[in-house]
Formats: structure tokens, C-alpha cells, sequence
């Protein structure tokens, strides 16, 4: 049970399609309640041979405040209507958008998805009732499958592990961080909820100490990378050619991303022309903001927009460096991007733009995969290093410690992954 399952251009998607693709077909079958997230269907082949069936449920959100505020949006916007707000102050204006977060966060409490229970139910149902169901995953985000997974376990007397690909109140995305006493009760509904849980899956340490449910219950399986894909002879840079870099994802306003500029800039000053960030995600305008503030070149950073995962795989892997930011945030130090696993995976070495104590920092300084820092000094040596040393790129590339590498491949995680269900199954049918 997920939000996000193939082809879902979705890091929730990603995690499942691996997982579900390295399960061995004589051992498991698969069989998948998702969300209509309006994506081309059209073909259902996946090549997964655990895979049974994928069973799409439409208008979930519905229900939702957040919905229903879009919607009004969308019709404001086509209609040209004014709503409240409009050609008011911008103070009447930021206390209309405050009152209408609190109001939202309130109605949708404890996640917009919630209401959607009763379509999902029906589906899962279905399914159970008709195959022997030996055990339910749930993966979160969002909250709606792990709060049916919980009924369904109880209803049915299976068992089910809740997956926390990122925290519930320790998110650090979750609104709920600016509301103290919702946050509180957040974390209430947690607790309750991952009680139920056979095992409570989480993706790192640092977000396992976050999540509301007895240490007896936490597994630590990592997201991963598939480790047939891995790119053993990446491109290499020419000597005396522009520096080549790759950002892939998205940016956020706590994002370490400034350092990364300031670094830029200094760099293009003394050097200009001699380095070009490839920028493949949304908000794009987080990074151009800054960049304009700072006067740094604008030709330094090319926007190719959103683009699918395998267009952005396809340039990491011809890329001489690829970027990442950590947060500087509540929870940053339990940050860990699905996207540092694409990365490991392109062979390519990596500008980290964080501290080493956070999951993301520990990781790379830990495979040994690059720089990992947020001075932006530091970045401008790196860069230096790169230009003027003809086996710089080669020798990071024969320093990586592909044993800690190969921990967080898919042979690695997913056989995990498998003993943790089997010893499950195992342990119900003896009950």
C-alpha cells in the first residue's frame, strides 16, 4: 500500500519499484493498492515478476481541504474571479494565507489524505478477501495507507509493517512544526497508529531516533541503488574543458544551497567560463533568486525544468561532478534525498553541500564519494583541484569504498527487506 508506485515519476515510487523487482518470484507475490496520481497508464508491464497487480484508486484527496482550496484556485483562475485575498495589502494578504494554512491544517488534521479511507479500504478488501494475504506494508508518506494498513491488520489478523520512507511529526517538511500544540497532538496519532505495527521500517538512524514507536519495533533499511546499473566507467573530463555539473530534484528555501553560489561566484570571477551547473528539477527560481542577489554570471546555470528520472540519470552519468544540499532545517540531520541513490549509482563523484554529521554528509564522507562541507572556500579549492589536476576526477573515482557502497544496493537492502517479511510470516503462522 502506497502513495506512489511505477510509473510514477516519484521517489516513493523508485524505493517500491526496486524493492518489488528484486523480490524473487517463487517466494513472494505482489499485489499493489495505489493512488490515481494521473499519470500515463496506458502499459502495465512492468518486468517485475513478484508483481500480480496493481490496483489504482481515483479521488482520494477529495474530501481534503487542500483539495477543495485548489480547486478554488484553479476556477479563480479560470473564471478570473477574485478570491478574499485579492487586491488586498500584502499585510492583509500574509494574514489571509496564515488563517487559510491554520484553517487547512485543521480540517485535514492529521494529514489531507486521512479522509480518503474509504476507497482505499474497499480496494484492499477486495484483494484480501480474494488472495491469501500473508502480510501488508504500508509506506509513508502520505498517512493514508499506514492508517489503513493498521484497520486492515486488525480487521483481517495480518500482519503489517509500516515503511517510513521520511518521519511522521519529526518530518521536516510537516507543517505542523510552526503549530507546537497540533504538532503534539500529531505525534499522539503517531504513536497510536505505529503501535499496530508488526515492525516500523525506517530508511536511516538519525530519522529512526524521530519516529514514536517502541525501539523493539525499528528496523533500518536505507533506500537504494541497483547495483547491476552502476556505471563502472563514467565519462571522463577532458583536460582544459568547462567543469560539468548536475543537480537533480528540487530546492527548498532551507536548502544548504548558498554556499554553493557564494562558492560560484568566486570561482566564475577569477575563472569565468570555466564551470556550468546543470540545473534538472523544479523551483529553479529558489537558486536564480540568490544568484541575481549575489551577481553571480547567469549564464553559470543552465534550467532544463522538470524532466523524467531517466533523462536526469542519463546526463548524471555524463556530468565530471555532481551536486547535492542537505537542510538547514528542524531534522536536517535526518535528511537523505532518494536522489543520493541515483547518484551512487551514475560512478560519478559528488559535491555535498553539508555537514558530515547529518545522514546525507555521513553517507557520502562514509563511501568516500567526494566533498562534503558548507564552506564555501573549501568548494572554490575543490573546484580549483578539478581544474587544474588532470587525474583529480580519476583518483576520487578509485578512492570510493565500494564495500560501503554496496551496502546500499538493492542485493543488499532488499535481501533485508525479504528475511524482515519472511520472519514475519513466519512467526504469524506459528500463532
Amino acid at each position: 500500500m502506497t502513495s506512489y508506485f511505477p510509473p510514477d515519476n516519484h521517489v516513493g515510487s523508485w524505493r517500491w519499484e526496486r524493492l518489488t523487482r528484486f523480490m524473487p518470484a517463487d517466494r513472494f507475490n505482489v499485489f499493489v493498492v495505489t493512488s490515481d496520481n494521473n499519470a500515463d497508464y496506458s502499459s502495465s508491464d512492468f518486468g517485475i515478476n513478484a508483481l500480480k497487480e496493481v490496483r489504482r484508486v481515483s479521488s482520494l484527496y477529495d474530501l481534503s481541504f487542500r483539495k477543495f482550496y485548489q480547486f478554488l484556485i484553479r476556477k479563480k483562475a479560470t473564471i478570473n474571479a477574485p478570491l478574499s485575498a485579492e487586491k488586498s495589502t500584502d499585510g492583509q494578504r500574509g494574514r489571509f494565507l496564515r488563517f487559510r494554512r491554520w484553517i487547512s491544517l485543521i480540517l485535514d488534521f492529521p494529514d489531507f489524505s486521512w479522509r480518503g479511507k474509504k476507497r482505499f479500504m474497499i480496494a484492499c478488501d477486495e484483494i484480501i478477501n480474494s488472495q491469501q494475504i500473508d502480510i501488508i506494508i504500508a509506506s509513508h508518506p502520505f498517512v493514508l495507507p499506514i492508517r489503513c494498513a493498521s484497520l486492515l491488520s486488525n480487521k483481517w489478523n495480518i500482519p503489517w509493517i509500516a515503511d517510513m520512507r521520511d518521519g511522521w511529526t519529526g518530518n521536516l517538511f510537516s507543517p505542523y512544526l510552526d503549530y507546537p500544540y497540533l504538532r503534539y497532538l500529531l505525534g499522539l496519532v503517531e504513536k497510536k497508529v505505529l503501535s499496530t505495527a508488526s515492525k516500523v521500517v525506517v530508511i536511516n538512524e538519525q530519522l529512526s531516533k524521530t519516529i514514536k514507536c517502541r525501539e523493539a519495533q525499528k528496523v533500518i533499511i536505507s533506500n537504494s541503488y541497483e547495483e547491476e546499473k552502476l556505471t563502472v566507467e563514467p565519462n571522463i573530463r577532458k583536460e582544459g574543458n568547462p567543469i560539468k555539473l548536475v543537480f537533480t530534484g528540487g530546492i527548498k528555501n532551507k536548502h544548504l544551497f548558498r554556499p554553493f553560489l557564494d562558492a560560484l561566484k568566486i570561482h566564475n570571477d577569477k575563472d569565468p567560463n570555466s564551470i556550468f551547473l546543470n540545473y534538472f528539477g523544479r523551483d529553479f527560481t529558489e537558486l536564480s533568486n540568490y544568484a541575481q542577489h549575489i551577481e553571480l554570471d547567469k549564464k553559470v546555470m543552465i534550467n532544463h525544468g522538470y524532466v523524467s528520472n531517466t533523462i536526469a540519470k542519463d546526463f548524471s552519468k555524463r556530468a565530471d561532478l555532481l551536486v547535492i544540499f542537505g537542510w538547514n532545517g528542524p531534522f536536517g540531520n535526518t535528511y537523505q534525498t532518494g536522489k543520493i541513490f541515483d547518484y551512487m549509482e551514475s560512478g560519478v563523484p559528488i559535491l555535498c553541500i553539508d555537514n558530515t554529521e547529518s545522514c546525507l554528509g555521513s553517507q557520502i564522507a562514509n563511501c568516500r564519494l567526494g566533498l562534503t562541507t558548507v564552506e564555501p572556500q573549501e568548494i572554490v579549492d575543490f573546484f580549483r583541484k578539478i581544474r587544474t589536476s588532470k587525474f583529480f576526477l580519476s583518483e576520487l573515482r578509485s578512492n570510493f569504498d565500494k564495500n560501503a557502497i554496496k551496502a546500499y544496493s538493492i542485493n543488499s537492502t532488499g535481501k533485508r527487506y525479504c528475511e524482515v517479511i519472511e520472519e514475519l510470516v513466519s512467526r504469524s503462522g506459528l500463532n
